[in-house]
């Protein structure tokens, strides 16, 4: 209701764009739900954007790139037959490693155990999330000959290249390791590296 209120009211000049949040596949569970958030607000400048890396941790069967390009090309025609449209795409790869986020778990005991305040426990969460996001989410080149058919298929207007080197030189390789696999890609993007 807030965004279809926000958006009748101010008619934003940009896209909002919802991300598949971390754990939340897009399979024949999450798609009815998303088509259902996205047909309600049909006519507003909504958008979805899909992290692959969220995805891919919902389907902890992914061990490959190949595999990951596979994944992702059946998702592109699962929501291109549903009439559901993306329009950014958070590219990386991530090894199959299915984690809950044990950030709030964390936080409640620490809470209790020491008594802390607000203060106290932010910086404990904050770790906590960065430790379960690095073990889970692991943000690596996604470089595979299917790459270029896969995002193709999704067909998103822009490519995040969301990559999570230790480096700016390990970063800058990576990227460009990434983006050398996507040249290939027939369907028109701009790319973005974050």
């Amino acid at each position: 209701d807030l965004v279809l209120e926000t958006c009748t009211e101010v008619a934003p000049s940009f896209r909002l764009c919802f991300e598949n949040g971390f754990g939340v596949g897009v399979g024949p569970h999450a798609l009815d739900a998303t088509a259902a958030f996205l047909e309600r607000l049909r006519g507003l400048p909504v958008g979805l954007a899909f992290d692959l890396g969220h995805h891919l941790n919902v389907c902890g069967r992914i061990n490959s790139p190949a595999a990951a390009c596979r994944e992702l090309e059946r998702v592109g025609h699962e929501l291109a037959a549903r009439g559901l449209p993306v329009h950014v795409i958070h590219l990386h790869w991530t090894t199959a490693r299915l984690a809950r986020p044990p950030v709030w778990e964390r936080a409640r005991t620490l809470a209790r155990r020491a008594r802390a305040g607000a203060a106290d426990l932010e910086p404990r969460i904050a770790q906590s999330a960065s430790a379960c996001y690095e073990q889970t989410d692991r943000h690596l080149p996604l470089a595979h000959a299917l790459l270029p058919r896969a995002v193709a298929a999704l067909g998103p207007r822009y490519v995040v290249h969301e990559l999570g080197a230790a480096s700016l030189p390990q970063h800058r390789a990576w990227l460009m390791r990434q983006a050398r696999a996507l040249r290939a890609c027939p369907a028109p993007l701009a790319a973005r590296g974050a």
